[in-house]
């Protein structure tokens, strides 16, 4: 596509949607309205906007004044990748883990202000 087509075609506040999912997601802990409004370079009326259409949606949560991304997000990565289990990721990494450390290991989400474990090695030694 020439440059006039991709700028004619390009809906600009999905783009800046997407940019502001993408700066959650390097902010695990969250951040503040005031924060994404300065780190997205929008006014903190857009940023705010933005927050709320994702928290609407559910691929944002927001506890207090903090905004974080939601595990929702995980149903559009499962897609693109083919629809193959998170566990299909993990279990090697987590096997390994757990063989170097001979501790058990566990995979979790958070969905809200709850733990949701999702995988689990067990250890090799007993307690």
């Amino acid at each position: 596509m020439d440059e006039e087509t991709v700028s004619r075609d390009h809906v600009g506040s999905l783009g800046r949607g997407l940019a502001v999912m993408e700066i959650l997601a390097r902010h695990p802990a969250g951040m503040t309205l005031t924060e994404m409004a300065e780190e997205a370079g929008l006014t903190r009326a857009g940023a705010r906007r933005f927050l709320l259409t994702l928290v609407a949606t559910g691929y944002a949560t927001q506890s207090g004044r903090v905004f974080s991304l939601s595990p929702r997000l995980l149903t559009v990565a499962r897609t693109w990748l083919g629809g193959a289990s998170l566990w299909s990721f993990a279990a090697p990494i987590m096997r390994a883990v757990a063989a170097q450390l001979n501790e058990a290991c566990s995979a979790a989400i958070l969905s809200g202000e709850d733990v949701v474990y999702v995988a689990r090695i067990p250890g090799r030694r007993i307690l």
